[in-house]
């Protein structure tokens, strides 16, 4: 009984064909271990070369691109600098037309004076006269003349003048019945002068009149310098209206007499401006 109990109560060991097949197992599942890490590691590295030829190839594409823009780049750059080379040159030439056009401008201004003034001299003998009714002179200005400017202007009744024509001006547009201007042509500079200063001494007296109209004489000038001269007839207005003597002189100047002093201006604008400080100083 005794002996059968121990044998009962006793530890039971396992066989030994038991342990060799764990063993079996350990080592069969260290080298699927094994196997996976090495096909792991060859499926890491082919990921890897593969990884590597792409980024290879996209940063070759990349800087292949880089390359052809900066190309491009370079050509911009050098398109633009030409560009900028012709447009300075543009320019210069613009400036030097621009100059030669000016100076032109300047030696045509010149020339167009030296023009006006042989004109003038043309017309030194010449005499303006407005005022004198259409048909006064019946076809014979020269005789008209010669019979009426004793009368109009007595100083002359001694003097013999000379006329050697006379015409009316005909008007592009015609005026109903105002006046023409006539226009004679003397033989003497020194019978215009007299005209001209007797005009002027009665205008200051009383207007000369005939068949009831009001004459005016003025000098005959080219249109040019007829145009520079009328610039100043607004402030010879505003001079008259306030009492204030003014004459134009030769070519085209004005002349104020103001306080006993004479001034001389050769535009417009200088004397107004001389009008209105004078007016302030007054003030």
């Amino acid at each position: 009984m005794s002996n059968s109990n121990k044998s009962c109560n006793s530890p039971v060991k396992n066989p030994p064909a038991k342990r060799k097949q764990r063993e079996t197992g350990d080592v069969v599942s260290v080298s699927i271990q094994e196997t996976l890490a090495i096909a792991l590691a060859g499926q890491q590295e082919r990921l890897g070369e593969m990884m590597t030829r792409i980024v290879d190839n996209a940063v070759g594409k990349l800087n292949h691109s880089i390359t052809s823009m900066q190309k491009d780049l370079d050509a911009l750059v050098g398109d633009v600098r030409t560009l900028s080379s012709r447009t300075e040159h543009v320019q210069s030439e613009m400036r030097t037309m621009k100059r030669q056009v000016l100076d032109n401008a300047s030696g045509l201004e010149k020339v167009q004076l030296n023009l006006a003034l042989l004109e003038d001299y043309n017309r030194r003998n010449n005499v303006r006269i407005t005022g004198i009714p259409n048909n006064s002179e019946r076809g014979n200005a020269v005789a008209f003349l010669q019979e009426n400017l004793p009368k109009w202007f007595p100083s002359l009744a001694k003097t013999t003048i000379e006329i050697e024509r006379a015409h009316r001006v005909r008007s592009a547009k015609p005026r109903g019945d105002f006046p023409e201007t006539m226009i004679l042509r003397l033989l003497r500079h020194g019978d215009r002068t007299a005209i001209l200063n007797g005009a002027r001494a009665a205008a200051k007296n009383s207007p000369i009149q005939h068949a009831g109209s009001t004459l005016r004489f003025y000098a005959d000038y080219s249109a040019q310098t007829s145009q520079r001269r009328k610039a100043f007839s607004g402030i010879q207005k505003k001079l008259r209206e306030k009492g204030i003597m003014s004459f134009l002189i030769y070519t085209a100047s004005l002349r104020i007499s103001l306080h006993g002093e004479q001034h001389t201006f050769t535009t417009p604008d200088a004397a107004e401006g001389f009008l209105r400080e004078s007016q302030q100083m007054e003030m």
